[in-house]
């Protein structure tokens, strides 16, 4: 599997990839199950964050 440079460079050559039906979380080999939750937990959150910008910008444009 290609990994691009930027993720190598911050995952470290070894990692441990965790896959459900529609995408893979990736992290360094070593990390306990606890701080992959946590960094889980944290993407998630960005996601929500990305999703609720997105909703405002769409009522934005219906009240324009």
């Amino acid at each position: 599997m290609y990994i691009p440079k930027e993720l190598h460079n911050t995952l470290g050559t070894e990692v441990t990839a965790t896959p459900n039906r529609s995408s893979v979380f990736l992290y360094p080999k070593g990390l306990s199950t606890k701080d992959a939750i946590r960094s889980l937990e944290a993407i998630k959150e960005d996601l929500e964050h990305k999703v609720e910008l997105q909703e405002r910008r769409l009522v934005e444009c219906i009240k324009d």
